[in-house]
């Protein structure tokens, strides 16, 4: 049984209590101790099993096909309670996005997932970016009435304190716990995700909080603590690479103006310093300028090489922090078996173990404690990681569901059956139709989307985008019901039309292209009655075509559209063209400004979820010599019981005549099927 104690430090109050006797930790001096950390990550509020086709890589860690269905946190509960009967010392940390990604959130604003979290024993957790999904006073609310946890965040500080929802959250929120479990204090720090922040304030939502850098908030609390806590655990849901930035340092581009701004500056010539140790600087000579900037330039848009090889920029390395010894992370939804070795400054070894997402795993990290000798530690008492083993369980049916935890979720799962029918049928589907594209560009599901809703009625405009992220989920083949609905849409998203100009069009395009690029050439949106070339190859020496006016995005990448056609005609930068996109992104959601400022805005209502079950309910009948063998009985057995269905195209289809095309086609400028092509063509 894990015993704790929180220290909570907010607004320079320093307040402890213990909430259970613990071991003396001078008892324990001069041997080895053994430590067990469980750890869960983005639960995305899969409390009950579901159906899901696990990919190789999932395969390999235990997550077999023949054992589906897979999460619910019954099964979970029974898992976390027989690991920690068979463990000395247990904590279970859990590194957030416990909100968002089934239907249960949608219709109980996240009080099942706490009260899940309370019964299954958690012992902390990190705030996840999805836990704001509806807003900061709903998530204060259910926290303040539920949560029975330290919930963790030491980067985040509300910029007006006297705001309520800042206050509150406050409330609720603590930089870090530390727990004495039966001697061995433990601190855990917590480093929420940065990407929440951005996202809410470019879509309406904003939280009123500012982000801390992570590496100097963890270095502080580290060094706070360092008489209190024997050993250091950052709790992250910052994602992979950030986790490793802040142990393995990392380089940052500033302006002149915002490097004199910063404490300490300047810094001494990295050639000069104690690199990777201290803080250095490299200031940049002026390079020869290969595009010319405009008369009146535009935000965000690099020109002459500004950003950041221009004249006068400083590149900054921020090392990265000493004393930290495991960091459980999540928010990518990895899962990383071994666990990632990184080295910090000391040559320590530091694991990273991220556990996947969904409910689909419980991790388990047993790991071997010694007396610190290799830092320049004070003279108190203090443990490190000498070494540690790993092990995966799959949350799937070979596990037996516990009757408590069952019985809690019993009232969430009636009441869903008896808000939204989730078994209901809306169509059936041959295939898998996938969210992601192997191409990097369009894919099956996201033009499928995209034609839902350009085609809905009350909308039926010149072309459709969607951001690909606000796609969660594939379509599994076989029955397709309303909650596989909600899994691919869990956001209560609704269609909103924009007249944009050809200019804009073209804007809209090339900052597609450029968010792409930051994310390895994989299209960051989906569309239809449009096509275009992304271009990802964009740099300081590719210049030809569109690259000479490459837009650049908030994560650096650099790319620009070109070809672009809409209904099969080329673009006119002086035509007017009226779009449908969802109102996540009409209102400047993951950083699409081109569409914030735009003033024709209308939200007709439409969820995406509805548009996409209208649409498919509009699909011809299935048939039954089209279904493949393995499928046949579960196809025979619906049409048994629903006696038609209407079957989901694998590509796009268009209306001829009121009826609809046939699969793998698309519509062509004079409403013809033609075979389908990319609609976005990635170029690396």
């Amino acid at each position: 049984m894990s015993r704790w104690v929180i220290i909570s430090l907010l607004l320079g109050a320093c307040t402890s209590y213990e909430v259970e006797k613990a071991q003396d930790p001078t008892l324990l001096k001069g041997k080895d101790q053994a430590l067990t950390f469980l750890h869960t990550s983005d639960w995305h509020s899969r409390l009950f099993p579901y159906r899901y086709d696990p990919p190789i890589p999932l395969q390999r860690h235990g997550l077999l096909p023949e054992n589906a269905p897979f999460g619910g946190v019954a099964r979970l509960t029974t898992l976390v309670k027989r690991e920690r009967a068979q463990a000395s010392r247990v904590l279970h940390l859990d590194s957030g996005d416990c909100f968002q990604g089934a239907p249960v959130f949608n219709e109980f604003d996240g009080e099942a997932e706490l009260r899940a979290y309370n019964q299954i024993g958690l012992d902390g957790a990190v705030i996840g970016n999805h836990e704001f999904d509806k807003g900061m006073t709903n998530f204060v609310d259910q926290a303040a009435q539920w949560v029975r946890y330290p919930l963790l965040a030491a980067n985040y500080r509300g910029e007006d304190m006297a705001r309520y929802g800042n206050k509150a959250l406050a409330d609720v929120m603590q930089p870090y716990a530390i727990y004495n479990v039966d001697g061995i204090r433990v601190a855990a720090i917590g480093l929420a995700n940065y990407s929440s922040l951005n996202s809410l304030g470019e879509g309406g939502n904003s939280l009123g909080l500012h982000p801390l850098e992570m590496i100097e908030t963890t270095q502080a609390y580290v060094d706070l603590l360092a008489e209190q806590a024997d050993l250091m655990v950052v709790v992250s849901h910052l994602g992979l690479s950030d986790d490793v930035e802040v142990i393995e340092g990392y380089h940052r581009w500033y302006r002149q103006d915002q490097y004199d701004r910063l404490p300490g500056a300047p810094f001494p010539p990295c050639e000069l310093a104690d690199r990777p140790l201290q803080k250095c600087e490299r200031t940049v000579a002026a390079l020869p300028s290969q595009r010319a900037c405009p008369e009146e330039p535009v935000e965000g848009q690099l020109c002459g090489f500004e950003a950041p090889d221009h004249q006068g920029d400083v590149q900054l390395w921020i090392p990265g922090v000493r004393g930290v010894d495991l960091i459980l992370g999540g928010h990518l939804h990895y899962v990383t078996k071994p666990p990632r070795r990184v080295v910090d400054r000391d040559g320590r070894v530091v694991p990273i173990m991220h556990s996947g997402a969904f409910m689909q795993f419980l991790a388990r990290l047993d790991v071997v404690l010694r007396e610190a000798t290799r830092m320049d530690r004070p003279a108190w008492f203090g443990w490190e990681i000498a070494s540690y083993r790993q092990e995966l369980f799959a949350v799937d049916a070979t596990v037996a569901k516990d009757p408590e935890m069952e019985r809690i979720m019993e009232r969430y799962l009636v009441g869903l059956s008896q808000r939204l029918r989730l078994d209901e049928p809306v169509a059936w589907s041959h295939v898998e139709v996938n969210r992601t594209s192997p191409t990097g560009g369009d894919s099956p599901l996201g033009n499928l989307v995209a034609d839902a809703i350009r085609m809905r009625n009350r909308v039926r405009t010149d072309f459709a985008l969607t951001n690909s992220m606000g796609i969660r989920d594939n379509i599994p083949p076989g029955l397709v019901t309303l909650e596989q609905l909600f899994n691919v849409f869990p956001f209560e998203n609704s269609i909103a039309t924009l007249f944009l100009s050809g200019v804009e069009v073209q804007e809209l395009f090339d900052f597609v292209a450029a968010r792409s690029a930051g994310r390895g050439c994989r299209s960051q949106a989906q569309i239809a009655g449009a096509t275009f070339t992304m271009r990802c190859d964009c740099s300081e020496t590719v210049v030809d075509g569109c690259c000479a006016g490459a837009a650049v995005s908030e994560t650096g990448g650099m790319g620009c559209a070109e070809e672009i056609m809409i209904n099969g005609n080329a673009l006119d930068l002086g035509e007017s063209y009226e779009l449908a996109a969802n109102d996540y992104i009409a209102s400047g959601g993951s950083g699409f400004e081109v569409l914030e400022r735009n003033t024709t805005q209308f939200d007709t209502g439409i969820s995406l979820r509805d548009a996409m079950a209208d649409y498919l309910r509009s699909m011809p009948e299935c048939d039954a010599s089209q279904v493949p063998a393995d499928l046949r009985p579960a196809y025979d057995e619906a049409m048994t019981r629903y006696g038609s269905l209407r079957c989901v195209p694998t590509g796009a289809s268009c209306e001829v005549g009121g009826q609809v095309c046939a699969q793998d086609t698309d519509c062509s400028s004079d409403d013809r099927c033609v075979q389908q092509q990319a609609r976005i063509l990635a170029r690396q």
